[in-house]
């Protein structure tokens, strides 16, 4: 009787820990998740102290950027290249760990909003179905946001959004990214597909 209450509570546990690695399937559902790492503890996007400091903690303009056209939303875009290796999706909270854009990753950020007001949640399952966030991480802004030779790189890109990690909400931090990866045999790439114009 013991071993078999020990076992239920193992695979309850187990269903309720997602870490979905991309296959490199295609669709633009937002809920394909890749990753390069190799099951190492994931470190948060951006140093908590630095988060609450600026708009999701990093340089954004809207200047030449697509998602400044979605209406209502408040998207920008990054200043410079925002790179991951992976993302880790645990009951819709999120942890990523972050990668030089110059070597090989799969995510690369795209746009970057604050929170809906009447969304204001870090879990990403219940965020993804906001009409605000489904308006700016589609493929058509993603398509808008890409520099010309970035389209050799794949045929196919999926889209997702980072919510802030827990210790970025912990600090204040209330933006959503939307990124975009590579639909590739090993789902990474290198160099920047979203560059803003220098």
């Amino acid at each position: 009787m013991l071993i078999a209450v020990f076992a239920a509570v193992a695979v309850s546990v187990s269903v309720s820990v997602t870490v979905v690695v991309n296959q490199g399937s295609g669709g633009g559902d937002g809920r394909d998740r890749g990753s390069g790492s190799t099951g190492a503890p994931s470190t948060p996007a951006i140093d908590a102290d630095k988060a609450a400091s600026g708009f999701g903690g990093v340089a954004t303009t809207t200047e030449n950027c697509p998602a400044s056209e979605v209406d209502g939303v408040g998207g920008r875009c990054v200043v410079s290249p925002e790179c991951w290796s992976g993302i880790t999706d645990v009951s819709g909270l999120i942890t990523v760990s972050r990668a030089d854009c110059r070597t090989r990753h799969v995510w690369e950020t795209f746009a970057i909003a604050p929170l809906p007001k009447d969304g204001q949640t870090n879990n990403a399952r219940d965020l993804v179905r906001h009409p605000d966030v489904k308006a700016l991480c589609s493929q058509k802004v993603r398509a808008a946001s890409m520099v010309p030779n970035g389209r050799d790189v794949a045929d196919e890109w999926n889209v997702d959004i980072l919510p802030p990690t827990a210790p970025e909400w912990d600090k204040g931090l209330r933006v959503f990214r939307c990124v975009a990866a590579a639909v590739s045999q090993d789902g990474q790439k290198t160099g920047s597909q979203f560059a803003l114009p220098g």
